[in-house]
């Protein structure tokens, strides 16, 4: 049954899609914990957790985070722990491009307006980031952040999502540069290698075991402030609808570093952008739809 949070109408199907991820975290939490993994709950999950003891009414994902050591390991044992129809998905396992992994579930579909055209598994996920060290220094954190920057450029050259985006020009131009884009990748030694080049400088420059500032730094910006390591030291289990989470034990100062008075509800956009979800059926369903029936799906969300 649907209900009205906040002034927001939460829907059955926004509900089954909820009930989706629940079921994702907790495979992945029972996996964490099997191998002595400290997993975290951020952004919006964390906000969630503490505001709401659940989901942002608003909210359509889940976001969890974990120190690259943990993160690397979870990495290792993924193939092994994750049976279908839980597939653990990163650049290194699947067709696409990303920076950090997902955890989806394949009998399901989450199709992204800027994937089209892409060919991996779609299914209903959540997001699993990575926390890096962050150094002290400000000029020491400056070069730090460049030199990440001019990896991730090169990086960047292997993300074809801008040949489904929205706007015709993007695409228009994402479309003539495919192939000159796929000439430098594969020149430079493919995708693999340059995520790789990225992730062994962030672990041995970036160690968080060394540093005492942390942060997502393969997303953040040099003006996003960094959290203390501190904040990280222990979990706290909070409630999230019908179970509880991990959070950091420092849920508060990292809550109000990143939305300032995080108590008073503000409406914020999906991260993702326009997703058409099916629970009924696999992402395998829409594999060679043409541009415009890709369109058609957009206009039918219904949660």
């Amino acid at each position: 049954m649907s209900e009205n949070t906040f002034g927001f109408q939460i829907s059955e199907k926004r509900k089954k899609i909820w009930k989706v991820q629940l079921d994702l975290f907790d495979v992945l939490y029972s996996v964490c914990r099997k191998h002595g993994l400290s997993l975290f709950a951020s952004d919006g999950t964390l906000l969630g957790a503490v505001r709401h003891k659940g989901y942002i009414p608003w909210d359509d994902d889940m976001d969890f985070i974990l120190f690259r050591k943990d993160y690397q390991k979870l990495c290792d044992v993924a193939k092994e722990e994750f049976q279908d129809p839980y597939f653990f998905q990163t650049t290194y396992t699947d067709n696409l491009f990303r920076i950090h992994a997902q955890l989806r579930n394949s009998k399901t579909t989450a199709l992204i307006h800027g994937d089209y055209a892409t060919h991996f598994n779609h299914g209903i996920f959540i997001d699993i980031f990575v926390l890096d060290g962050i150094l002290e220094d400000e000029a020491e954190r400056k070069e730090e952040f460049s030199k990440v920057r001019k990896l991730k450029q090169r990086l960047s050259h292997a993300n074809v999502s801008r040949i489904g985006a929205k706007n015709p020009l993007k695409r228009f131009v994402g479309n003539c540069l495919l192939p000159f884009d796929k000439l430098y990748v594969s020149l430079l030694g493919g995708k693999d290698k340059l995520l790789s080049e990225v992730e062994k400088y962030l672990d041995q420059e970036c160690n968080a075991e060394t540093c005492d500032l942390v942060g997502n730094v393969m997303f953040d910006d040099i003006a996003v402030k960094p959290f203390r390591k501190e904040w990280f030291s222990e979990t706290i289990m909070l409630p999230y609808e019908d179970r509880m989470i991990p959070c950091p034990i420092g849920y508060d100062s990292i809550l109000k570093q990143v939305y300032g008075d995080y108590m008073t509800p503000q409406r914020a956009p999906s991260a993702h952008g326009e997703t058409f979800f099916d629970l009924e059926n696999g992402y395998r369903k829409y594999d060679g739809l043409s541009r415009k029936e890709f369109i058609r799906l957009f206009e039918k969300i219904d949660y």
